[in-house]
């Protein structure tokens, strides 16, 4: 398969409405907004790449892919995300590509230290937390959800935080999925999105390895 040149890339997995486009052949065609909202994505998401492609001055037929998170994160964010990336691809005569949101916030651990262990933990807001753990960029286990009363290294004091050799990262910088990389995360796995959002919730829950440690 042909890697794709342009991709516009999509995330509301979180507490922010993110877009980008992203050509390595042509950097004045690439560029991120992200606005930071609790609600209201699924009207500001679709203006938000209008405002992008006008910016700059970008031809949606000439976008070659769109990537998206599949998740986990907030419910509606995701179908929000994932309807309009499949929308917009339709409209595009292009394809979807997915990263699950631990992917794209573990690699941005991952700059300084490329092999790494990285364990990334995602508030959900009911007192319990998304994890999965990554040797660099390889997962280590299955996605997981930790229940109320699981081990944890640290009080979730953000939406995301990643541990970096078991030690937290200390960046106000990582607080949403990145969508320039997601963008590149998507171009070099070119893997094709799910038909539905990843949920760690009944079928989709898988019981953390350890009782709930991240790690061994």
């Amino acid at each position: 398969m042909t890697r794709p040149g342009l991709i516009l890339a999509l995330d509301t997995s979180m507490g922010a409405c993110s877009v980008a486009l992203d050509d390595p052949s042509a950097p004045e065609r690439s560029l991120s907004l992200v606005r930071p909202m609790l609600r209201g994505q699924a009207e500001a998401l679709v203006p938000l790449v209008g405002e992008l492609l006008d910016r700059t001055g970008v031809d949606p037929r000439s976008v070659e892919a769109v990537a998206v998170t599949v998740g986990p994160g907030s419910f509606t964010g995701l179908r929000v995300g994932l309807s309009t990336a499949r929308g917009l691809a339709l409209a595009m005569g292009c394809p979807v590509l997915g990263l699950t949101t631990f992917e794209v916030l573990a690699d941005a651990a991952l700059d300084a230290r490329p092999d790494a262990r990285v364990e990334v933990l995602i508030d959900t807001k009911r007192g319990d937390a998304y994890c999965q753990a990554f040797q660099g960029r390889t997962p280590t286990g299955l996605p997981a959800a930790l229940g109320e009363g699981a081990v944890v290294p640290r009080t979730l004091e953000r939406e995301a935080v990643l541990l970096v050799d078991g030690e937290p990262l200390e960046s106000d910088a990582i607080l949403y999925p990145d969508p320039r990389r997601l963008a590149r995360l998507a171009r070099s796995e070119q893997r094709p999105a799910p038909t539905t959002p990843l949920y760690l919730r009944s079928a989709d829950a898988t019981p953390a390895p350890n009782g709930g440690r991240l790690w061994s």
